[in-house]
């Protein structure tokens, strides 16, 4: 498998995760998340009131990406993470 295709691969699973129901419930669930998306919430309709329509879509947008790229990132450094977790346990037990 090229490096092509592991890329498309790793999206393809990313994607997955991020759009499963399990993630849904667990965005919607974390008591830190459902604070931070709240306080995010009531920013928005504050700004929405003095900003443009076509600047708030994209200020949103903006929001949506950063956010997307977060978690990838951080489901990334989770199976890395794992990974190196699980290297050492087996280390520590040969």
């Amino acid at each position: 498998m090229n490096s092509k295709m592991k890329m498309a691969l790793a999206d393809d699973i990313l994607t997955g995760i991020v759009c499963s129901q399990v993630w849904d419930q667990r965005q919607r669930n974390d008591p830190e998340i459902v604070k931070n998306a709240d306080q995010l919430e009531r920013v928005m309709c504050t700004v929405s009131e003095y900003l443009p329509e076509e600047m708030l879509a994209a200020l949103e947008d903006a929001i949506t990406n950063c956010i997307g790229a977060h978690e990838q990132a951080a489901i990334l450094f989770g199976i890395h993470t794992a990974d190196a977790l699980r290297e050492v346990a087996a280390g520590a037990v040969a």
